[in-house]
């Protein structure tokens, strides 16, 4: 009986789910999803937090990187840590 009493106050504690794989979006609107979203999307899917995917590509454009002709460069740098 003291294991069901344990189990019932265990549940009762439990934080309610987020969702967390929800996007239906590619491309640049899922980078944005990303940035925007759930704090944990970009570093499971990137495997970095927002602030230093941002440094990274504000790095970029200082090293003079650009975007290409139909790819940002945000996307360039989502597509290689992808």
């Amino acid at each position: 009986i003291s294991l069901t009493v344990t189990i019932i106050e265990c549940n009762k504690v439990r934080k309610v789910p987020e969702p967390y794989h929800t996007s239906a979006l590619s491309g640049k609107a899922w980078l944005i999803e990303l940035l925007l979203g759930h704090l944990e999307w970009i570093h499971c899917e990137l495997g970095v937090h927002a602030h230093v995917f941002m440094r990274l590509v504000d790095k970029l454009h200082e090293l003079k990187h650009n975007d290409s002709k139909f790819v940002s460069l945000e996307e360039q740098v989502r597509i290689f840590l992808y």
